[in-house]
């Protein structure tokens, strides 16, 4: 169990004190600037609206990272068969961290994907094979990404990039919503370069996924507004770093994208005056 105290998107994440500014519809926009350029009512006004749209953007990341745990954990056409049955405690596993991730009890979910990952790390200190799902993904990668999650919840932000990031590398499916994760623990930790490799990497994947639901049937996954979310972040992350040329190209961009969005163009009037 990691020491460092471990969360994932709750509600409780609007009342951080170093708390990403400005959050909009669904996935939200991270946006904004310090306080001290906003004057006192419109402060106000402004975190009023970002509480209410962070609490949206959270539930609708953790259905879309739960639904594809889900489907991987509990069972689908191409997920959560094992090759062999020895590897039943790790499917367990996995199965009780996401069942206790969706009911929030996180250290106890945390508790089952670190038990999953031990159980791998001994089957190849072993010269055992990992253990694969029927369309062979490392299992473990499940099993990180959970922890990843759980992690986020927990604020615990340091563990929540390091956990998905390995969720990648060792061959888990990246998708949007994870770099997204990835960028905004990045930003929470005011690793502002990170935040905009991950955002990077993030907005260069297809807009729309399929995952395996527990009937076995195709579901489709719209990560526009997350592609969107990370396409703003961008240039708040430019605007923390002081960058203001980057932040305007980064910023024209964005409105070219996405014309009818009246907060970045407020957003670019600030910025003109930089």
């Amino acid at each position: 169990m990691n020491k460092n105290k471990i969360k994932h998107t709750a509600s409780q994440n609007g009342n951080n004190k170093r708390r990403i500014q400005g959050v909009s519809k669904t996935h939200g926009d991270t946006r904004g600037r310090s306080n001290n350029r906003i004057s006192g009512g419109r402060t106000a006004a402004l975190r009023k609206r970002r509480r209410q749209q962070n609490r949206k953007r959270r539930k609708v990341i953790r259905l879309l990272v739960c639904a594809c745990l889900a489907a991987a954990a509990l069972g689908g056409v191409g997920f959560g068969i094992y090759q062999h049955r020895k590897n039943a405690i790790v499917e367990d596993s996995v199965k009780k961290g996401v069942q206790l991730l969706q009911s929030k009890e996180y250290a106890e979910a945390a508790e089952q994907f670190e038990k999953a990952i031990a159980e791998e790390q001994k089957r190849e200190r072993n010269g055992k094979a990992a253990s694969l799902t029927t369309e062979r993904t490392p299992y473990i990668t499940e099993a990180y990404r959970g922890l990843g999650m759980v992690c986020y919840e927990q604020q615990d932000y340091e563990q929540a990039r390091i956990n998905l990031q390995k969720a990648i590398d060792l061959g888990g499916e990246a998708t949007p919503v994870l770099y997204n994760l990835i960028g905004l623990s990045s930003m929470y930790l005011e690793d502002y370069d990170s935040a905009l490799s991950a955002f990077r990497e993030g907005v260069s994947l297809p807009a729309e996924g399929v995952y395996t639901d527990r009937g076995n049937g195709e579901q489709s996954a719209d990560y526009s507004e997350v592609i969107r979310e990370m396409e703003f972040n961008r240039v708040v992350c430019f605007e923390k770093k002081l960058d203001w040329d980057n932040a305007k190209a980064e910023m024209d961009a964005y409105i070219a994208s996405y014309p009818d969005d009246t907060k970045a163009q407020k957003e670019a009037e600030f910025l003109s005056t930089r």
